[in-house]
């Protein structure tokens, strides 16, 4: 009997060692760079696979395992979080620090951050299922008809090291 016990101890005690070295590594893994900032999601928002609700965001960038990515974190109790995979850095000649988003309809879809505190500037892919046209059927036939796309700009605020 004390033997089942010594056994279960000890593996149950090396899933817990294994399972925290497991998530220690995936945390170590991404290494943000000089930018973290804090913004507020006027609308729900589209970003990769994540559809965030309106509200605060910790935002972070850098890389996992050499891929440019973003992490965002939403400030109330619930609120998503996620890694977003970003096109490779590019310079950039913006003046401040903010997400460039696509309103449509009364949702919006983040395609570039802005982040000239670094230089630096990255797009998003559009999230799957979203387009920028909408597809009118007449007669069997299909025409594509051109949507009025509206511009937003979301203040990024560099946060305090």
């Amino acid at each position: 009997m004390k033997t089942i016990r010594s056994l279960s101890t000890l593996v149950g005690l090396s899933l817990v060692l294994f399972a925290l070295g497991v998530t220690g590594a995936k945390a170590q893994d991404f290494t943000t760079t000089s930018f973290s900032g804090m913004l507020t999601l006027p609308a729900e928002t589209h970003w990769g696979a994540i559809t965030l609700p309106a509200g605060d965001y910790s935002l972070y960038y850098g890389e996992l395992n050499g891929t440019p990515m973003a992490y965002v974190i939403g400030k109330a109790e619930g609120s998503p979080r996620g890694f977003i995979f970003a096109g490779a850095p590019d310079p950039t000649s913006a003046a401040k620090d903010s997400l460039i988003c696509v309103r449509v309809g009364n949702r919006l879809v983040v395609r570039k951050l802005e982040m000239p505190v670094i230089g630096e500037s990255v797009d998003f892919a559009m999230p799957h299922g979203m387009k920028l046209l909408a597809q009118e059927q007449k007669h069997g036939q299909y025409t594509l008809a051109e949507v009025s796309i509206l511009i937003e700009r979301v203040p990024v605020t560099l946060s305090q090291k």
